[in-house]
């Protein structure tokens, strides 16, 4: 890694218990900071040893400044970057021409707005590793344990008739625990809790119970063996699942991607040029072709709208455009119909793309190229890392929206029987397609990185609750910190009823200068910028996203783009006139000012929408949704057409 990434060690205390798994993960994090880290081992999460010494990076010397990649090396002020990160894009030049129907290239992702979307997943998997979660998932039910085949052993041992509740299973675990009986009965009792053979008897009863005291890692009481027994334990084998199940989904997120939003994918123009023709063609200090290898160029073309177009020459003549098409306008003709008719005019100017005034043709020459013309499908997606945790991509704004709503709904199948404990959160970020990228990735890590995006939520589900495995459909009433869930915790699923749940986030935001990315910070779980104090109730829940699509759907199917602005200006102007004002009756004064603006947006559609169709919109306008929501598609992820 040139010296970026430095490993380090940590060991732990022996332990039959995965719940230091967490812990370690935690700290290993803590103390992996990127990228000058120096290579240590630490046991029991104390510095022990220096493994060794993190090499000095060169700093920056008279007309150099520090790569705007990796940032870490120099380099000369006018390159764009520094040796090391231009051999990487070299590898990636490489791959790419070997696998055209992927994309290196952002302008070849930027929408006709020539606008680019990053969206970031990421899973919060600390509870699930150190056992938390796991815990409040039934191994079997006490349907399952009463109705098993071991039962009848038990009816030999107890006095009286018992129902299958926790109730009954705390009366026979006092049973066991209570060394006044005798150990027989007590092996039988235990038995009925284990589906298979375990080797139970009067002889093997202490080692069983001290056995399971170690893996519980707490002491060996009703409530916690109650919860041993009943409820799943962090296996290895259990962790790795859940690890593999976060792996797939963003595999399969990728892949819905690629077979359902771009089944038909996008179109690229290549084009090839004879060797001797280029030259002949070039000015006389160009004709060199080496030095135009590998390079991306701007071609000027009278009457294509924009004039100019972006390709790559890779090797002998072989040139591709590197952004899309879609945009052009040429005689009639729109995207790479457009492009491919203007080509055929010929090229008369031909410049490297960080001079673009600087034509490396003769004047008065023209090359030819109407009869090398062809096209090119590929993917507009950028994958720019996976793993079990996080997946972070690169797609047109314009259908950041759609495959947003697909994520969602790939969510919400997929890990139904665990929402409100496997939480996923999601970062949206627009920008240019000259945007710098580093920067992207950085205002990316400031969107919900707070502890408080990590913590329990007392909250109504928010999804149906019929019909739900029940083993998955016990959720946490209280808040636990830094203890296990036990039975008395954990209550069937039910409506009107709180429970602590750990929902997912969604938040947006689009960067118009390098600057913006400062207005992401957070106080609380909410925007701390002032604007988005105003007029924001970001960050959103994960689960609210088909919301915004609903109020979306209610709004441009009823209104104009000039309407729904309308509506965003009065609300707008109206919360920051009254920003200071302090009245009680200020929230139902604006109430029913939000009310009289959405009537004369509607107009006579106000009274046609049903009920709870206008409810929604009134309350969507109270807590921010609606202004949200029109940001959203208006500002952020599209431009209105009549503007």
């Amino acid at each position: 890694s040139e010296n970026e990434l430095w490993p380090f060690f940590t060991l732990s205390k022996p332990s039959k218990t995965l719940t230091v798994l967490a812990s370690e993960l935690k700290f290993a994090s803590s103390r992996g900071a990127y990228p000058k880290i120096t290579p240590a081992l630490f046991i029991d999460k104390k510095q022990k040893k220096i493994i060794a010494d993190n090499p000095e990076m060169p700093t920056p010397q008279e007309g150099e400044d520090i790569c705007p990649l990796c940032r870490l090396r120099a380099k000369p002020i006018e390159k764009e970057r520094c040796e090391i990160c231009s051999e990487r894009i070299q590898g990636r030049l490489a791959n790419w021409s070997n696998k055209k129907e992927n994309t290196i290239w952002i302008d070849e992702v930027a929408d006709k707005n020539n606008r680019i979307a990053l969206i970031a997943l990421n899973f919060d998997l600390d509870k699930w590793f150190d056992g938390t979660m796991a815990g409040t998932i039934y191994s079997q039910t006490y349907k399952d344990w009463k109705g098993s085949k071991k039962w009848n052993k038990a009816n030999n041992v107890l006095r009286d008739s018992i129902e299958p509740n926790r109730e009954s299973v705390y009366r026979i675990v006092d049973d066991i625990l209570n060394d006044r009986n005798s150990n027989e009965d007590r092996a039988k009792l235990l038995d009925t809790f284990f589906e298979e053979g375990i080797g139970l008897n009067k002889d093997s009863l202490e080692t069983h119970l001290q056995n399971i005291e170690e893996n519980i890692g707490a002491d060996l009481n009703k409530e916690n063996l109650a919860t041993y027994l009943f409820t799943q334990n962090p296996s290895p084998a259990r962790l790795y699942r859940i690890w593999k199940e976060t792996e797939e989904f963003f595999d399969l997120v990728i892949n819905e991607i690629t077979d359902k939003i771009y089944a038909y994918r996008w179109k690229r123009i290549g084009f090839s040029i004879d060797i001797p023709e280029l030259k002949s063609r070039l000015k006389k200090e160009y004709k060199d072709i080496k030095n135009l290898e590998k390079s991306s160029l701007i071609i000027k073309i009278s009457g294509l709208d924009p004039e100019t177009l972006l390709v790559f020459h890779d090797r002998n003549g072989k040139f591709y455009t590197i952004e899309s098409l879609e945009k052009f306008k040429f005689n009639n003709k729109t995207g790479e119909e457009a492009v491919k008719e203007a080509l055929k005019q010929g090229i008369k100017h031909l410049a490297l793309e960080d001079e673009p005034e600087k034509n490396l043709i003769d004047v008065g020459k023209t090359i030819k190229t109407e009869k090398n013309l062809y096209f090119e499908k590929y993917y507009p997606l950028i994958e720019i890392n996976r793993s079990p945790l996080s997946l972070r991509f690169i797609v047109p704004a314009l259908d950041s929206v759609k495959i947003i709503e697909m994520i969602a709904e790939l969510y919400n199948e997929r890990f139904k029987k665990v929402l409100g404990k496997l939480p996923l959160n999601l970062r949206l970020l627009v920008a240019k397609r000259k945007f710098p990228l580093y920067i992207l990735l950085e205002a990316e890590k400031r969107m919900l990185k707070d502890e408080e995006f990590k913590k329990q939520t007392p909250m109504d589900p928010w999804w149906s609750v019929e019909r739900l495995d029940e083993h998955y459909s016990f959720y946490p009433t209280k808040k636990i910190d830094g203890k296990k869930y036990t039975l008395d915790d954990l209550s069937p699923l039910s409506r009107g009823k709180t429970f602590y749940l750990y929902p997912g986030y969604f938040d947006f935001e689009l960067l118009s200068a390098t600057t913006d990315r400062y207005k992401i910070y957070y106080e609380g779980k909410n925007r701390g910028h002032e604007d988005h104090r105003l007029f924001s109730g970001r960050p959103l829940y994960f689960h609210q996203i088909p919301q915004i699509l609903e109020l979306w759907g209610i709004l441009s199917s009823n209104l104009s783009n000039s309407q729904i602005n309308f509506i965003e200006k009065a609300l707008t102007s109206k919360l920051r006139e009254w920003k200071n004002v302090k009245d009680e009756n200020k929230e139902n004064t604006f109430r029913i000012f939000a009310e009289t603006t959405l009537k004369d947006a509607f107009g006579r559609k106000w009274d046609g929408l049903r009920e709870e169709t206008r409810f929604f919109l009134i309350s969507s306008s109270l807590n921010m949704l609606l202004l949200d929501t029109i940001n959203l598609f208006t500002h952020v992820t599209g431009v209105p057409e009549d503007e």
